[in-house]
């Protein structure tokens, strides 16, 4: 799990991000998936109930590095 902080529009929110690692020789590869309330940066707040759009925004990363 990375421990950091996420920052949307001047709101800063600490998050921890559960990921998976994968080494093959010189190759790192990274998959995380993981939900922010858009709430909690202060997206929509005009919105009373998720009818329009929903309060939770689905984070996707994919990430390959190599050496």
């Amino acid at each position: 799990t990375a421990k950091g902080t996420v920052t949307i529009k001047g709101t800063s929110v600490p998050l921890d991000f559960p990921f998976d690692l994968s080494l093959d020789g010189n190759t790192a590869t990274v998959s995380a998936t993981t939900a922010l309330n858009r709430l909690d940066f202060k997206i929509g707040e005009e919105e009373p109930t998720e009818s329009n759009v929903g309060f939770s925004v689905g984070v996707n990363i994919s990430l390959t590095a190599t050496r």
